[in-house]
Order: structure tokens, then sequence, then C-alpha cells
């Protein structure tokens, strides 16, 4: 483009951790155009992955549950703000409809598509690097002169939310002077769990080795793991999963000594708050663009299949119906890992 932008609209309706993958993209727009005014579009049920976020000066959410008609309001909304700069980060047919005829410079990012699907169907790997998606959002818009700053992501927490649960964590005689461990056994798809009584392995041996405090979180479709997960457990444990919000979320992580997870939204939240990560991965793999690289989170794999990756988001079930990309992820590698971590 040939002039400065005045007014930005940055597109990415969902979900948690898509949305938070675009922080640096975020945080280097404004660097780069301090005096633009930034806008972020999200849906409605993700408005508190960006509401905090100190680089955006207006949120715009689209309430899906609407239908059409909120659709095209939003689509009349946008067009009478006189954006001169679009970033389509989601880049599907219902942001394509939000951002065409608007008038302003559009920018969109690449999904490497082609690459995606030949990877997982025939496991042609076509990909000439590995990059991770932040980095695809930041290639979108390199022709603007916007590098990556290596400073990864980043996320606010709410006063209010911070000390709401610091509250809850007090009622439930969890001590800020004692080891706390956190788990997040649930995932949107099944194949992307790891095996619940393993995550009772490790954390069972932290409350043997550390004393710890084993605090569990997840959305009410978790509910069923975790209790699964503290019937099992020997050790103080507070199991949060259906009871806070995603910022509550938040705060609960920065409690936490040491965070166990699938891959998840709240994943790339604990990465984004500078919490000390174990991230287990089963049917997709690091091409795919969502393995944490931050110097404070590992990955655990079993890297020697040949079917994976089976799928770019997950599934039901496996599809070789031997689930070997999670189960021969044993108790004693993630705990060697978090030892690394942690030492």
């Amino acid at each position: 483009m040939n002039k400065q932008p005045q007014k930005i609209l940055v597109i990415r309706l969902s979900s948690i951790g898509d949305i938070l993958l675009a922080s640096p993209l975020l945080r280097l727009l404004k660097k780069r155009f301090p005096g633009a005014e930034l806008s972020f579009l999200v849906k409605k049920k993700f408005l508190e992955a960006i509401s905090t976020n100190k680089h955006v000066d207006r949120v715009i959410s689209l309430d899906t549950t609407a239908g059409l008609p909120e659709l095209m309001r939003i689509r009349s909304f946008i067009k009478r703000q006189n954006f001169d700069l679009i970033l389509d980060i989601h880049n599907n047919f219902r942001s394509l409809f939000l951002r065409t005829g608007i008038g302003a410079d559009v920018f969109s990012y690449p999904k490497f598509r082609w690459q995606r699907f030949l990877l997982i169907r025939f496991k042609w790997n076509l990909y000439d690097e590995i990059i991770p998606v932040y980095r695809r959002y930041l290639y979108s818009v390199r022709e603007l002169g916007i590098e990556d700053d290596g400073l990864g992501l980043e996320f606010w927490v709410d006063d209010a939310a911070s000390a709401r649960i610091e509250n809850v964590l007090a009622s439930a005689r969890f001590s800020k002077e004692r080891f706390i461990l956190c788990l997040a056994p649930g995932a949107g798809f099944e194949t992307k769990r790891w095996l619940p009584e393993y995550f009772v392995d490790v954390a069972n041996r932290f409350v043997r080795e550390r004393e710890a405090q084993v605090l569990l979180l997840g959305d009410e479709r978790d509910r069923k793991i975790t209790r699964t997960i503290t019937a099992q457990l020997n050790g103080h444990f507070l199991d949060l999963s259906g009871e806070i919000s995603l910022m509550e979320s938040a705060a609960a992580l920065t409690f936490a000594d040491l965070f166990i997870t699938n891959d998840t939204g709240l994943m790339h939240l604990a990465v984004a708050l500078s919490v000390k990560t174990i991230a287990v991965f089963g049917p997709t793999t690091s091409e795919l663009g969502f393995f944490p690289t931050a110097p404070h989170a590992l990955v655990v794999e079993n890297s020697g299949l040949s079917c994976r990756p089976c799928t770019h988001i997950g599934s039901r079930k496996c599809p070789k119906k031997h689930f070997r990309c999670m189960r021969e992820v044993v108790p004693e590698q993630v705990y060697e890992a978090a030892s690394r971590l942690l030492a």
C-alpha cells in the first residue's frame, strides 16, 4: 500500500489458540503503525481471548448464534468504518464474505492447504520449512515491513479475575509457598487427549516427590475426564473444570509452577503467560504449525510413527485403531521432560 494506514481491522473469528497466536502480529502492527486505530473482529464466545490485549483499540464481536442477519449487520458495520487495511488471518468463507467489497487493502495469510492435505492423506512432506502459525500471520504482511521480534505470545489477565482466583485457591487451602501442578487433560477431539491414567501417574509422582498441589482446568465437556483423574489422586487437589471463565483460567495458570496439557487453547494461553508448560501432542505434527516455540515450553510426542499426522485438528477415533501416538507416550517421558524444564 502507498500510504500509512489509519484504520486497521484484523479478522480472526476463532478459536482460543488461534486468537492468542495473533498476539505477536497485533504487537508488531501497533509498533509499525503507532498512529493507526487497530480493531479486532472475533466471535462473541471468544471475546475473553482478546479483550485485554493492550495493542487493540477496539474489539468487534460477531454473535454467530444470530445467523445471517448478524453476519450482514457486521459486514455493514465494517463497511461504514472506512478501514483502509484489513488483515484476514482466518481466511475462510465467512471472513471472505465480511471483507469483500469493503474498499480496503486486504491481506490474508497462507494456510498451506495443499501441503497439509498431501502430508495428512499421503504422508508427502512438501513443507520447505516448519513455520509456526504465528509466523504465518506475520508472513502475510511482510511487505508492510513487519518482521518477527522474537518476543512470542502475550496475554494480560484482568485484575478482577486474578483477585477472584486468589480467593478461590485460598478457600481451597492452596498455598502459594508449595508446588502447584496444573493439568488440562481435555481437548476438543478424543485423539488429542493423552490418557487420563497417564495424567494420574505423573500427578501422583509430583505429589510424592514435590508434595504438589494439583489444579485441574478445562471446560464443562472435560468434567468426566477430570473427575476420573481426581478420583485417583493421592494429594490435595482442586478441580475447576467447567467452573470458571477463560479469563479466570488464565489467572489460575499464573499460580502454576508447571502446566501439563494436551494441544488445546489453554496450552497457548499458558505459553503466552510464560508458564512452564509440557504439551503432549498425538495425531498432529510440527509441520502443521501449532507446536509451542517458547523456551519455557516442551513438546512430548511419539515421533517415530509413520501414520502421523492423521489429521490437522484432531478426530473422534484413531483411524488405525491403535492410538499409538498417545498410548506410547508414557508418563516417564512426560515426567523427565518436566524435570528438565524445572531444572
